[in-house]
């Protein structure tokens, strides 16, 4: 279980994250509430923390502010790995720690292969012979690590396999990453 076993019926857990308007951030917290609203007799508290900025310093420098308060009984990460300090200093407060997206040694994590998502994207498109794929990319795109760079590569690597019958992946960009930029 993710939470530390003290006498509390109610458990304070932070949740951290770079990008609390990522449709996918708020779709995994949305699934950790539902999943959690009660478990044996314990009420979780879900404490929400948007770093400044969604970088490694950013998300840093809010695990540290979290840590520092030692009110939580739990964390979720979200975003960028935090830096080496941080880690240190979350290893030591020893609270579980769940990090989202991102393979931390020593902490649990839960973590979705991109790379083979934007294959099996691919493949489908191959499947139903379209030869023209679009592609909408948002800013984490020119990340290397990025799930979106992680994706798209996988999608351009599996379509360029497939040789001749694939043309140029057309693309366009958009400046932030939302559910309305995908509709424009």
């Amino acid at each position: 279980m993710l939470v530390k076993k003290t006498k509390n019926k109610l458990k304070n857990i932070a949740l951290i994250t770079g990008r609390i308007g990522s449709s996918f951030n708020s779709a995994v917290i949305r699934g950790i509430e539902e999943k959690s609203a009660v478990s044996r007799g314990i009420k979780y508290n879900f404490i929400y923390h948007s770093a400044r900025e969604n970088t490694k310093d950013g998300i840093s420098g809010e695990l540290i502010s979290v840590l520092k308060e030692d009110s939580y009984d739990a964390v979720v990460i979200m975003g960028k790995k935090p830096c080496c300090g941080a880690l240190k200093l979350l290893g030591r407060k020893e609270i579980p720690a769940v990090f989202i997206e991102r393979k931390v040694p020593g902490f649990n994590s839960v973590c979705i292969d991109n790379f083979k998502c934007g294959r099996a994207a691919a493949e489908y498109f191959i499947k139903l012979k379209k030869n023209k794929p679009a592609v909408i990319l948002d800013p984490q795109s020119k990340e290397t690590g990025s799930s979106t760079n992680e994706r798209y590569t996988g999608f351009a690597e599996r379509m360029g396999a497939e040789g001749g019958g694939i043309s140029k992946i057309i693309t366009t960009s958009v400046k932030v990453h939302t559910i309305a930029n995908g509709r424009q």
